[in-house]
């Protein structure tokens, strides 16, 4: 179960009207803005989880909302802007950079309908329990205007997520649906969904003959405590190589039926070193099986 693909670090743009349902604003803090020609309304965080300003949870989508941008020189009433994304760690090193999300745009857009919203998934290269740089900069590919706007955040692990460790060390610990291919921060999921306890840079096993010996084990419960599911030794019988383990080391369980309403379960992942069975490392999480996302 170690074959799961990456989840990409990314970015993408979305364009909303004004017929698109209110979204959530939170104000950016310490946000720098540096403008000449081009103006933005307001501009602000859109959907955040986190209620803690300018923190967000490994995984989740980081939105920026700049409402009625404007000031783009209109050429047969269409605006043609550039858009540049940087996001720099904490020695100034280049995590992502996109010179243009627009560049193969050549259509133009109405500058009416022109609300912008830079979307960042905060995941792998980057890394929870640190703060990074993100700087998003538009230009008029039709004129000389241009916005940049500069702020810090900081990530951290995803606190719906209880970890009992004795010996383990690792990089980043998520909970993650295959079918939507994106962290599970608000604990909905659905039937015949995959759903993934994943563990980046997992260490600490006994090696021998470079190899590793793993016990895992699986539990789902109701909210009463009484078993839906078990699985004392996922992975009996079977070795690891130490590069494989310390690349993402996961666990998934689906759901092929639910009751009506929603139903409340508890997901827990149970890892130890059968070379040294006192090292252990137990995941636990409530999941909400729900109709629909």
């Amino acid at each position: 179960m170690t074959d799961l693909k990456y989840i990409l670090f990314f970015c993408t743009i979305l364009f909303l009207s004004s017929c698109e349902k209110a979204v959530k604003k939170e104000k950016i803090e310490d946000l720098k803005i540096t403008n000449s020609e081009l103006q933005s309304d307001e501009i602000y965080f859109s959907n955040k989880k986190s209620k803690i300003k300018n923190q967000f949870f490994y995984g989740e989508k980081l939105e920026i909302n700049f409402k009625n941008l404007r000031g783009f020189k209109e050429v047969d009433g269409l605006v043609y802007p550039g858009l540049q994304l940087l996001v720099l760690g904490k020695n100034k090193d280049t995590l992502l950079f996109n010179k243009d999300l627009y560049e193969d745009e050549i259509d133009g857009f109405d500058p009416k309908e022109l609300d912008l919203i830079p979307q960042i998934t905060l995941a792998k290269p980057i890394n929870s329990n640190a703060k990074y740089k993100v700087i998003t900069h538009f230009w008029d590919k039709k004129g000389t205007g241009t916005l940049t706007a500069e702020t810090k955040i900081k990530l951290v692990p995803n606190k719906e997520i209880k970890i009992k460790n004795e010996s383990f060390t690792f990089k980043e610990i998520y909970l993650y649906s295959e079918n939507r291919n994106e962290v599970i921060l608000d604990k909905k999921v659905v039937t015949d969904e995959n759903i993934y306890f994943i563990i980046e840079g997992l260490e600490g096993f006994n090696i021998k003959d470079n190899k590793v010996s793993i016990g895992a084990s699986v539990i789902v419960t109701d909210s009463n405590g009484g078993l839906i599911f078990e699985n004392k030794d996922i992975f009996e019988n079977k070795d690891y190589s130490v590069s494989e383990i310390n690349e993402r080391f996961s666990s998934y369980i689906i759901f092929n039926e639910k009751g009506s309403g929603v139903v409340k379960v508890r997901y827990k992942f149970k890892i130890w070193d059968k070379f040294n069975e006192q090292n252990t490392l137990l995941l636990s999480t409530n999941l909400l099986l729900v109709d629909e996302i």
